[in-house]
């Protein structure tokens, strides 16, 4: 009987000491999840990673797009209807476009190394160019119906600043302004670029004015200029540069 008591004894208390090992070892397993948990938990910042982002209207319209062109630039487009506005990194550079699709805009650096600041009209390429070059040169430029320049107005770092108008080929007809040595000048050219018509006022004290008629090879044919002192000299040259009839 003793036996059986002592026996029945110990099997609780070995019953006891289970349940508290039992307990133990839960606890330390929910502190290992915990601590887990928190190691890999999710930043308070989110953070969105994709190629690609597409803005949709409730019927499916896209409306704006941000992801990389082919050259893996960033750009941005938004649009509405045939309104747009492209933002990219390949340039840079920003193009508006107006409801009609081809009035616009164009604020940007080219391939050149240029900055520049392009208004259209309907007709898209004519225009209105404001830009930069790489080499320090600005000027104000009219585009034609083609692109091409047809009027413009630059300004050379240290060589002056000239207003030149062209004809459809892009040949300068018309040139006046302060040539590379700040001299006032004026010239008017034919359909071939030759210079046909020239004045100009040395930058001298004096101030000796000229105006020179040239032929079709480029050799002045008649002079009319001031002297320091004043007075006025008419020249008639024939073709080996020789006068045939000077005045006074």
């Amino acid at each position: 009987m003793h036996d059986s008591v002592t026996v029945l004894t110990r099997l609780e208390r070995l019953e006891r000491e289970g349940r508290r090992w039992r307990a133990l070892a839960v606890g330390l397993g929910l502190l290992l999840v915990g601590t887990l948990a928190a190691g890999f938990a999710t930043p308070a910042a989110d953070v969105v990673r994709a190629q690609k982002f597409v803005l949709e209207a409730p019927d499916g319209t896209e409306h704006g797009t941000l992801a990389l062109d082919p050259n893996k630039s960033p750009y941005l487009l938004l649009r509405r209807d045939k309104a747009s506005a492209i933002l990219t990194l390949s340039g840079p550079g920003l193009a508006l476009r107006g409801e009609d699709g081809k009035r616009g805009a164009f604020l940007g650096v080219d391939s050149t190394g240029a900055a520049k600041l392009d208004l259209f009209s309907p007709k898209v390429l004519d225009g209105v160019r404001l830009a930069v070059q790489d080499n320090g040169t600005a000027g104000v430029y009219v585009l034609s119906e083609t692109g091409s320049e047809a009027g413009s107005m630059e300004s050379f770092p240290g060589r002056g600043a000239l207003f030149t108008a062209r004809d459809k080929k892009r040949l300068p007809r018309v040139i006046f302004g302060l040539d590379e040595q700040y001299i006032p000048t004026l010239m008017m050219l034919d359909n071939k670029g030759r210079r046909r018509i020239g004045m100009l006022v040395n930058p001298t004290e004096e101030g000796e004015a000229l105006f020179a008629i040239e032929d079709g090879q480029g050799l002045s044919r008649g002079e009319l200029a001031q002297s320091f002192d004043g007075s006025v000299k008419l020249r008639l040259l024939r073709e080996d540069g020789k006068p045939s009839y000077e005045a006074p």
